[in-house]
């Protein structure tokens, strides 16, 4: 049950790093990003972890405008497919 809920917390987070190159969301991403880092020490392994704090700092450049397309995409696209394969899992 926990796994499906990081699985929708990722998904929000990737949506929500896609939206705010339009400057919508801006009210959401300090909630999105303590929860990204909690839940990334919380259970931790190393790579996941780094690409996940890594995500978030990229979310909070995001939120002061200053915003590369193709890293966020790329952000993005990780958190998306990480969230779907966690609501994939039993």
């Amino acid at each position: 049950m926990i796994l499906k809920i990081f699985g929708f917390l990722d998904m929000f987070a990737a949506l929500l790093l896609f939206l705010l190159k339009f400057g919508i969301g801006k009210s959401f991403v300090f909630i999105i990003v303590i929860l990204l880092i909690l839940k990334s020490l919380l259970f931790f392994s190393p790579v996941m972890t780094v690409l996940d704090i890594v995500a978030t700092f990229v979310m909070v450049l995001a939120y002061f405008d200053i915003y590369s397309t193709v890293i966020s995409l790329l952000f993005a696209l990780w958190l998306l497919q990480k969230g779907f394969f966690s609501l994939l899992s039993p």
